[in-house]
């Protein structure tokens, strides 16, 4: 008899939620229930940072579930507690999981478990192949209508890609990608005229989940996808200090997190082994330098990042509304790629990797300075 309950990260929800559990409390809660109720094993499926997974695991110990099979992180991962598991399959049903599970008297239970590849070659079944093919052109007559455009706008072109466009998430949300920096450099030019200086967007804003190949169309329904909520920029003032703290928050967890940043208009070195990130460098017109402690800054962000109101900021508490020094009632970043593609509609873009981000795991371009 199994015993299943789950558990939801306090995030942006809707009006009619009027405040959130808590996770370990209702996690202990709930495993009492259900074993209560004659369940042998108790199964939490769940929407949080792995982070708070282990924590309850840790807390709970044998009065929480017996395994967690989780979400939130887009990466297949592993963690063990104890004797007991959280297992999370890839995002977009690249994996699933496969897992045998043995009850035990006096202990966990035993879990033999897979990550299972979805391929792409498995052929469809034509009947729910069908009922998607339906649904898709449900949604395309929708939405062009509510633009007033004709049938069919989802397709239409703003631009090219020169080359490979990497916005596939396992590593625009762990490396420096090509698109990233395109988009980046968009939202910090916004602002180029009141003097921004540097920019930088959580990855997790940046949602296509996919690459577009060389020589493919970008359209309508690549923007769609990868900016389903508006993204209001805004030009905010820091210091050298404070910019150390976001860079600090943005290599936590590593790998795989939408808290991620792409940036632009400067650079820094990451250690994934020390977990440290170091020589930040200002990457400014008259050439790099480094980026002293108390020295002010204007960057560009999405308000996302700064409005509480709006979800948990990915974890940036270190920014507050209250830095705001600039704002343009037409900075919203889906408006500004779209305008700046259909400017290279016939000379597409060829955006590179720069060495704005330099693992030290992988080898290639580096402008971060040493100090």
């Amino acid at each position: 008899r199994v015993g299943i309950f789950s558990l939801l990260i306090d995030n942006k929800h809707p009006d009619y939620v009027e405040s959130f559990s808590d996770p370990e409390a209702y996690a202990e809660k709930m495993t009492k229930e259900l074993r209560e109720g004659g369940a042998e094993i108790v199964i939490a499926l769940t929407h949080l940072k792995a982070s708070q997974d282990i924590e309850i695991l840790e807390a709970l110990g044998d009065d929480g579930p017996d395994l967690v099979i989780g979400g939130h992180e887009h990466d297949k991962q592993m963690h063990e507690v104890d004797g007991r598991y959280i297992i999370k399959a890839d995002a977009d049903a690249k994996t699933a999981i496969i897992a045998k599970v043995t009850i035990n008297t006096n202990s966990p239970p035993d879990v033999d478990f897979e990550f299972r590849d979805i391929n792409s070659d498995i052929t469809p079944d034509p009947v729910v192949q069908k009922k998607v093919d339906w649904w898709f052109t449900q949604f395309d007559n929708k939405y062009c209508d509510d633009l007033k455009l004709p049938l069919g706008c989802t397709k239409d072109k703003f631009s090219f890609a020169k080359v490979k466009l990497i916005a596939e998430e396992l590593q625009i949300r762990k490396y420096e990608t090509n698109f990233g920096n395109w988009i980046t450099d968009q939202a910090l030019h916004a602002y180029k005229k009141e003097g921004a200086q540097i920019a930088f967007l959580n990855s997790g804003s940046i949602r296509l989940n996919q690459n577009i190949l060389q020589g493919s169309n970008i359209t309508r329904s690549h923007i769609e996808e990868i900016f389903p909520y508006k993204s209001n920029l805004k030009l905010i003032q820091i210091t050298g200090a404070d910019l150390q703290n976001i860079i600090n928050h943005s290599i936590e967890d590593w790998t795989g997190n939408g808290w991620w940043l792409q940036i632009a208009g400067f650079a820094f070195t990451f250690n994934p082994e020390t977990k440290k990130a170091e020589n930040l460098t200002l990457l400014s017109d008259k050439g790099p330098r480094p980026i002293l402690p108390d020295e002010e800054i204007l960057a560009v962000t999405g308000d996302y990042l700064l409005d509480s109101s709006m979800g948990t900021k990915d974890g940036y508490t270190m920014l507050n509304m209250k830095l705001v020094v600039s704002e343009k009632d037409s900075a919203e970043l889906s408006a500004i790629v779209i305008t700046e593609l259909k400017a290279n509609y016939d000379t597409g873009i060829g955006p590179e990797l720069e060495g704005r981000i330099c693992n030290t795991e992988k080898k290639g371009k580096c402008l971060a300075i040493e100090k």
